[in-house]
């Protein structure tokens, strides 16, 4: 029974580390992580799953640093924030101390009663952290600087929509709807909330077991409600509805919306390889994207 146990711990263990390394991967780069859903989501489940595996065992002290770690990153996946020097510095001391803490289970030197009393120490700060990502995202949410008249160009772009929808279904006619979804999400100007609700639209769209003209109707009426709220600023309210996540089909990566490049035509690109690959993604056509495919992979042949 005992090394059926020991070997239960073994598993957590390692585990535990592979979530570790993927948690301070995420440090490198944090505030591209908070605004990317399934880059953060992917923190959240590491943490997550340490904690359950905690949780099991009765390492309590492990348990409360990875739950407030859960915590934290639970809510920034749905409400991005701008991670400054101090999201940075408390993140970073939260998963220096899980790794501390499975570094000494690991190691044999375990315990939790004198270990619970650096994690006593760190709570203030980790809570504290929780709070105050809390409000920086409820203070700023859905009050981007939206573009004169959201309202009416939303609706003009919906206007559009409405007559592809009254047409036959056709890949060209799904292909016409997500172009308007993204300048839809262009004229969002990169509110996390409202670009939830415009990717859930293109993944309902994307879906061939629903024809354009039966989701018409829940389609324009969501994205008029969203755009009201966004109007108003409380685009924290935004949130797609149930029956449109139901419609919605994982959409592929040439359907997130395109970069706007700055003058010169130039695109910033970002330090993460596979945002810089949603990037180009996005910014170009099927027969450019070939055409980069083959110049990258002469590169790498290069010595």
């Amino acid at each position: 029974m005992g090394s059926e146990n020991e070997q239960v711990v073994k598993f957590f263990i390692m585990e535990a580390k592979e979530h570790l390394e993927s948690m301070e991967s995420a440090l490198d780069h944090l505030d591209e992580v908070v605004h990317e859903y399934e880059e953060c989501n992917t923190v959240y489940r590491n943490a997550h799953t340490i904690k359950g595996g905690a949780a099991m065992l009765g390492y309590e002290s492990i348990r409360r640093v990875s739950l407030m770690l859960e915590n934290c990153f639970k809510h920034l996946r749905e409400h991005p924030a701008t991670m400054d020097d101090r999201c940075q510095k408390e993140f970073t001391m939260g998963v220096k101390l899980l790794a501390t803490l499975i570094a000494k289970l690991e190691g044999g030197g375990y315990d939790d009663e004198s270990l619970g009393k650096a994690v006593d120490k760190a709570e203030p700060t980790l809570t504290a952290l929780y709070d105050y990502v809390k409000d920086g995202t409820s203070s700023s949410a859905g009050k981007v600087a939206l573009p004169p008249n959201f309202s009416a160009q939303v609706m003009a772009v919906l206007k559009k929509m409405v007559v592809i929808f009254k047409q036959p279904p056709s890949p060209k006619g799904r292909k016409q709807l997500d172009f308007l979804c993204k300048k839809l999400i262009e004229l969002g100007q990169g509110n996390a909330a409202w670009t939830k609700l415009i990717v859930t639209t293109q993944g309902a769209i994307a879906n061939p077991k629903v024809s354009p003209s039966a989701m018409a109707p829940l389609v324009v009426r969501e994205l008029k409600q969203g755009s009201e709220l966004m109007a108003v600023g409380k685009g924290d309210l935004l949130s797609p509805s149930e029956a449109l996540t139901k419609l919605a089909v994982p959409v592929t990566a040439g359907s997130a919306p395109a970069p706007t490049a700055p003058a010169g035509g130039q695109l910033t690109m970002p330090r993460n390889t596979k945002a810089v690959a949603k990037t180009l993604i996005g910014a170009f056509s099927k027969p450019q994207l070939m055409e980069i495919a083959k110049y990258l992979a002469m590169a790498a042949k290069k010595p």
